[in-house]
C-alpha cells in the first residue's frame, strides 16, 4: 500500500456548497449555545465551590435527574419542541435566579437550570447529526464540545478579572 504524496494526490475531496448549507449550520450552531452554556455553568460551580464553598450541586443533580428520560421523550414529542422546551427552561432559572427572595428558591432555579443544561446536552448532538448534511456533519458535530470548552474558558476569564 503507498501512503505516499501520490496516493494523497489521488484522493477526491468533496467540495461542500456553502449556500447549499447555510441554514444546517445556523440551526447547529444555535443547538450548541446551550453547550456554552453548560460549560459556563460547570466553570461557576467550580469556582463557586472553591472559593465559598456553596452547595452548587443542584444543576448537576437536576441535569442528571432530567438525562435518564430525555431520550424517550425527545422520540416522542420530538427533538425541536425538547430544545424549545430547555431554552424555556434557562430563561425561568435566570429570572428566578434574578429575583430570588431566599436560597430555597435559589437552589430550585439552579434545579431548573439543571434541567435545562441536561436537556441540551444530550438532544444537541442528536439534533445535529440528525440536521446536518453528511458530507460536514462531523465538522458540526465538533460544535458542541467546541462550544462547552469556550464556556469554561469565558468563565474562568470572567472570574479572575472580576473578583
Amino acid at each position: 500500500m503507498d501512503f505516499g504524496a501520490e496516493s494523497y494526490k489521488n484522493q477526491q475531496f468533496v467540495r461542500v456548497k456553502s449556500t447549499e448549507n447555510e441554514g444546517s449550520c445556523a440551526c447547529c450552531d444555535c443547538g450548541a449555545i446551550g453547550n456554552m452554556l453548560q460549560g459556563w455553568d460547570n466553570a461557576t460551580i467550580a469556582e463557586s465551590a472553591y472559593h465559598r464553598r456553596a452547595n452548587c450541586s443542584y444543576v448537576l443533580i437536576g441535569a442528571t435527574v432530567i438525562t435518564t428520560f430525555s431520550g424517550p421523550v425527545s422520540d416522542w414529542l420530538g427533538r425541536r419542541p425538547m430544545l424549545i422546551i430547555s431554552s424555556v427552561l434557562y430563561f425561568l432559572s435566570g429570572l428566578v435566579m434574578l429575583w430570588a427572595p431566599n436560597v430555597y428558591v435559589l437552589l430550585l432555579a439552579r434545579l431548573l437550570d439543571g434541567f435545562g443544561i441536561g436537556l441540551a446536552v444530550t438532544l444537541v448532538p442528536v439534533y445535529i447529526s440528525e440536521t446536518a448534511p453528511p458530507e460536514i456533519r462531523g465538522l458540526l458535530n465538533t460544535l458542541p464540545q467546541f462550544t462547552g470548552s469556550a464556556g469554561m474558558f469565558l468563565s474562568y476569564v470572567w472570574s479572575s478579572e472580576c473578583p
